[in-house]
């Protein structure tokens, strides 16, 4: 039995090319206790490994093509092909690698796992004839007893929880998934199944701080969270219980990475790194005591309700050089009535004053155009961001309301009618770049647009001028650099 785990490629709207080159964490999960068990198994990183982008219109596709996919397939001959989706915007290319996958061997058996496919199972198994299994909720190990116990053992699927699958005409169902109880049991992530050099030394500089080492990797450290925000589909996937790994496992990790791929920068993408205080108080002082050299930040945000002066010191000596908070709003009603967050935004102003004062940075996360907000509200929000970005020079960084499938927001708009009638998970790619896919009696897609990209326009002239005056030579350099990237384009 011959496993092929691909990471497809991505699009994009008009330019905007954002975490291209993340390492695929889940499929490299995967592939570990695949490997363990004696299974072959490869990872095809589509989305890295191509390292082309080419124009089709407004769109932008990054990867590699098609075509080379089907030849990398061919060529690796697998028995099953499995199919990672993280985001539900990109869940046509997903498809597609299926169907690649079909047209180089009708019997290769196409199983896909992700957000979308955990979410929206059945109806994306009734729409699409070349996919066969859908993984729902953490895949390791429903993949491994898929693997090992149905297609090697020949064990009935049925007994399997957390599939969804075909069964002639018919789509059935497992039954729910579960959730890994102890996240030390699972191996570290295997790297070795990827080009590492490829990445560390092309990794693109994803913040714009010149002295920001280069040789950067993504860690999860946790899973689950506990709040119920209204545009999140974490809990859908990852269940609503806080689960982690030990501190002594991650510190393990961090040393390996250290030592086997001379890592300097690792991005915890942990949905709330801090949440487990006497945890994270344990892997700072491990960091510290153990004289581990990298620095690291936390780009999925933290609650500014974890923080506070001796744990940010703490962060600082560890190596932290970054942090993001999510304020959502600049509105105290949105933030605790409609969005469900009950941060209080006057502690995040604290806490980025802190962060001023101790030296880390500090950028902020604001959403805009949510049910239940008005223009004013919105107005309030790029108000409080901008005041954040001056006084303590904390970038505030814009979304739009993405209505994401399992999510209350989703629930909410097509209730009552927000949503265009076909409402299509490939719109979500519009969100990012700047384009609404929500209206109200309150506000037109329009209106959400205009003042998001007032907010982004407003906070370029600010940083301009502030780099012009602070680091001049910097400034001339950056400007030079993104001419010459334009050019290219």
């Amino acid at each position: 039995m011959k496993i092929l785990l691909v990471n497809p490629p991505q699009r994009f709207y008009k330019k905007f090319i954002m975490l291209v080159e993340q390492l695929p964490l889940g499929l490299l999960y995967m592939a570990a206790i695949l490997k363990k068990e004696g299974i072959a198994v490869e990872v095809l990183d589509a989305l890295r490994e191509g390292d082309s982008l080419c124009q089709q219109g407004d769109i932008w596709r990054y990867g590699l093509s098609w075509d080379d996919i089907a030849e990398r397939i061919e060529t690796f001959q697998p028995d099953a092909i499995g199919i990672s989706n993280p985001y539900s915007s990109q869940i046509s290319n997903a498809v597609m690698t299926a169907n690649t996958a079909k047209r180089v061997n009708p019997d290769i058996i196409t199983i896909m796992g992700g957000p979308h496919p955990t979410i929206e199972a059945f109806d994306l198994m009734n729409r699409e004839p070349n996919l066969d299994i859908c993984v729902r909720g953490e895949g390791e190990y429903t993949l491994k007893d898929l693997v090992k116990g149905h297609l090697i053992e020949k064990k009935k699927i049925e007994d399997i929880p957390g599939l969804v699958y075909r069964d002639g005409k018919k789509v059935l169902s497992t039954g729910e998934p579960k959730t890994i109880e102890n996240l030390d049991n699972l191996p570290f992530p295997a790297y070795e199944m990827l080009d590492m050099e490829g990445y560390l030394s092309r990794h693109y500089k994803l913040t714009p701080e010149p002295e920001h080492p280069s040789r950067v990797i993504e860690m999860v450290t946790s899973r689950g969270c506990p709040y119920n925000c209204i545009f999140c589909s974490v809990k859908c996937v990852m269940g609503r219980r806080f689960r982690a790994n030990s501190a002594e496992y991650v510190l393990s990790h961090i040393e390996y990475v250290i030592d086997k791929y001379g890592i300097e920068h690792i991005r915890f993408n942990d949905d709330n790194i801090a949440l487990d205080r006497n945890r994270f108080d344990t892997i700072l002082s491990g960091i510290i005591e153990r004289r581990l050299k990298f620095v690291w930040d936390c780009p999925n945000g933290v609650r500014a309700d974890t923080l506070e002066e001796p744990m940010l010191r703490k962060m600082k000596a560890a190596g932290c050089r970054h942090i993001y908070i999510a304020a959502e709003s600049g509105n105290q009603n949105i933030v605790n009535k409609i969005i469900g967050k009950n941060t209080d935004l006057a502690h995040v102003e604290r806490v980025l004053k802190l962060c001023a004062k101790i030296g880390i940075r500090a950028d902020v996360y604001f959403i805009l155009g949510f049910p239940g907000e008005t223009l004013q509200t919105m107005h309030q929000t790029k108000r409080l961001g901008l005041k954040f970005l001056i006084k303590y020079n904390a970038l505030p960084i814009f979304f739009i309301a993405t209505p994401l499938p399992g999510t209350r927001l989703l629930e909410i708009s097509r209730k009552n009618g927000y949503l265009e009638e076909n409402f299509d998970p490939a719109k979500l790619m519009a969100t990012i770049s700047g384009n609404a896919v929500i209206h109200t009696d309150e506000f037109t897609t329009d209106e959400v647009n205009t003042i998001y990209r007032r907010a982004n326009l407003e906070c370029s002239i600010i940083r301009r001028a502030r780099l012009l005056l602070t680091n001049p030579t910097f400034f001339f350099k950056k400007a030079f650099l993104h001419m010459k990237r334009g050019k290219r384009r």
